[in-house]
């Protein structure tokens, strides 16, 4: 497993020149695709029961928006993974 979150610090802080956080707060996922990708991420349903198990009831409103935090929020972190790379790559080229 790896934490992007400092990567993400270094990497934006080389894109653009600063610490947007200032030198020692860290990034937030939400406000990291926000500034890279100007999208909303949308984190209401983070506070929930997640130990109910979401398979059990995939087509109630409330499962539903479950399953598409917890889909959403692992994609944006790949996206960022993703993006990091890809622009560290084509720089060197």
């Amino acid at each position: 497993m790896i934490d992007i979150q400092d990567k993400f610090k270094a990497w934006h802080f080389k894109q653009v020149g600063f610490y947007e956080t200032g030198h020692h707060h860290p990034w937030g996922l939400q406000n990291a695709i926000y500034k890279v990708y100007n999208e909303f991420l949308d984190k209401s349903q983070q506070l929930n029961t997640w130990s109910q198990g979401l398979y059990r009831r995939p087509y109630h409103p409330k499962f539903k928006s479950m399953i598409d935090y917890a889909v959403y929020d692992c994609l944006s972190v790949t996206k960022l993974a993703v993006t990091m790379k890809q622009l560290t790559v084509s720089k060197a080229i």
